[in-house]
């Protein structure tokens, strides 16, 4: 009895220790304000996601990064891109 205690309470630990951390409402860019024409070249933005919460918006024009959202240890999101 003294072990399906035990092992109830490491199951419970491990399954409310590695809850995997939301990622926030980020008030990414408007893709739309990117639709247009640049020496007759389209140009867009393209939103790539990681699996860790690193979240990277990048467009086709000279691939320019124009925003990167990453995760502080406090799982709180910043743009570190300036």
């Amino acid at each position: 009895m003294k072990k399906l205690i035990y092992t109830i309470a490491l199951l419970a630990i491990f399954l409310f220790g590695c809850k995997k951390s939301s990622q926030q409402d980020l008030p990414l860019l408007d893709a739309a304000n990117f639709n247009t024409t640049i020496d007759g070249e389209p140009v867009a933005l393209y939103t790539l996601n990681s699996g860790n919460g690193l979240v990277m918006q990048v467009t086709n024009y000279g691939g320019r990064i124009v925003s990167l959202w990453t995760p502080d240890k406090n799982g709180d999101y910043e743009d570190v891109v300036f």
